[in-house]
């Protein structure tokens, strides 16, 4: 084979400085000359492979010196790679790389996905689907629930938090379920999809405030040695219920004391279908804790320009930086307060929970939450005694006399 028909690893033969990598690894055109093309005469195709959980760039030419010729070999390209392979070269490795691949351009998932099937592919990677039997899944469980947990896969630094959970578990083994179907819908891949048992065990989580626990929430945010942002945050997170990368996404723009409204969709534009933001309406108690946070950042602000560029800030700040987390603020006022077991996304359970008790509709808490009524049933109905109440007062009319 002559060396100008070979896939090269970028920069091999001649290299050149500057080499542009393409942060989805889809294959492009390198025009003749251009920065990573070794083949000086030809259009080029470059893409990125993976194996064995590392990405290495490649090219290779297209023996083409017209652009329109290059473009044609291009498609044929691209239509080969998505071509369904022979069964007996379709593995659960090249199942779960091609699904990667596929959501390579959605940022807010692609590292969770790489996390999740690591541990998959290394145990199902070489195994064909129709290989993947009940007892191979089994086995990946038990293997798994005596492994420890990690953190920084990349340097496999162990934690001493215990051992992975079957919630952990479960979600592994789902999103290879889910690349088994990402397949099969879009690129028309042709295999039975495996049984793959779930661990069981792994139930949603039920923890929220109580009454008497969101009294004293409330009580310790009002003491002065608690931080603004984390009562501005708090406030928000229990009275609109967003997700906390929705509120801390927030900017003072997106705060509109006119009309009263918080646009939270102004705020994260891009957010993804299971994240999905509302917009909600300021209480006079909402409006009156932004406006003094507000006022106290343009208070504090020692020039013209600072007082103008406010409202390009964000709302939850610290030291004047927006807050990537507010775990650490967050467990130390639960410490204060004497309160165990509540995590940030608990103050959304709370909201939804604390309004189907008090007479809210699963409807209207659905809109609130931006969720179907049919997922805010199935997590919240369990924690809204209150609903089921009127059903238990008919059943227990059944034995009242008639005419009493």
């Amino acid at each position: 084979m002559h060396r100008d028909q070979r896939a090269q690893p970028i920069g091999a033969g001649k290299r050149r400085a500057g080499v542009r990598k393409r942060s989805d690894g889809s294959p492009r055109l390198l025009a003749p000359g251009e920065p990573g093309n070794p083949y000086s005469a030809h259009y080029a195709i470059a893409w990125t492979e993976r194996a064995n959980g590392k990405s290495r760039s490649r090219v290779r030419t297209t023996n083409e010196t017209e652009e329109s010729r290059a473009r044609d070999a291009l498609t044929l390209f691209n239509a080969d790679r998505t071509r369904p392979p022979e069964e007996s070269n379709l593995t659960m490795r090249r199942i779960c790389e091609a699904y990667q691949d596929g959501k390579r351009d959605e940022a807010h998932s692609f590292k969770s996905l790489e996390s999740a099937l690591r541990p998959a592919i290394a145990h199902f990677g070489a195994l064909r689907p129709d290989e993947v039997t009940p007892a191979y899944v089994r086995d990946y469980i038990a293997t798994r629930r005596k492994a420890p947990k990690r953190r920084g896969s990349r340097l496999g630094v162990v934690s001493a938090a215990g051992r992975v959970s079957d919630k952990t578990i479960d979600n592994e083994l789902r999103m290879l379920r889910a690349a088994c179907g990402w397949v099969k819908k879009h690129l028309g891949w042709k295999f039975e999809t495996p049984d793959f048992v779930l661990p069981g065990g792994a139930q949603p989580r039920k923890r929220t405030l109580s009454r008497k626990e969101a009294a004293a929430v409330f009580r310790e945010l009002a003491a002065p040695s608690t931080p603004s942002h984390l009562r501005v945050f708090v406030l928000l997170a229990l009275l609109t219920g967003q997700r906390s990368g929705a509120i801390r996404s927030l900017k003072w723009e997106h705060v509109d004391f006119d009309d009263g409204m918080i646009w939270f969709s102004r705020a994260r534009p891009h957010a993804p279908k299971n994240k999905r933001v509302r917009d909600m309406p300021m209480t006079d108690r909402m409006a009156a804790v932004l406006g003094d946070a507000k006022a106290s950042v343009i208070e504090k602000a020692k020039t013209e320009e600072e007082r103008a560029a406010v409202d390009s800030r964000h709302v939850i700040e610290f030291k004047g930086k927006p807050v990537a987390s507010l775990k650490t603020a967050w467990a130390a006022l639960l410490k204060r307060v004497g309160i165990e077991g509540v995590r940030v996304h608990d103050l959304r359970r709370t909201a939804a929970t604390g309004a189907l008790n008090r007479g809210a509709s699963m409807a209207d808490v659905a809109l609130f939450l931006n969720d179907s009524e049919k997922v805010t049933a199935r997590h919240y109905a369990h924690a809204a005694p209150a609903l089921l109440l009127d059903v238990v007062r008919r059943i227990e009319a059944l034995g009242e006399e008639p005419g009493a």
